[in-house]
């Protein structure tokens, strides 16, 4: 079992059908889309799998800026869970 998540940064380029009226991501849709495309394709490791999301993110909704994380859940013995965080674009702290 896997435990992922993402943030990303707002950006007025966002395609309309995953941004609010706030100009604010739909993480629901986003979350969708990504469950679709990851679905097609299976993924060894967990940096492989942190940057295709961050990819998606990136490219198909035009954000400036992402941090995936994501942890496989007992993956060694005694361990709750190993995992990698990323980020990737051009992060401006506001």
């Amino acid at each position: 079992m896997n435990k992922r998540s993402a943030q990303c940064a707002s950006s007025q380029f966002l395609p309309e059908p995953t941004s609010t009226s706030s100009g604010t991501l739909d993480y629901a849709k986003v979350a969708q889309h990504i469950q679709t495309v990851l679905s097609e394709g299976h993924f060894s490791l967990v940096e492989t799998f942190a940057e295709h999301i961050a990819q998606i993110i990136l490219k198909d909704y035009n954000a400036p800026w992402v941090k995936v994380s994501v942890a496989k859940l007992q993956a060694i013995r005694n361990c709750k869970m190993v995992g990698i965080c990323i980020e990737r674009g051009n992060h401006t702290p506001s």
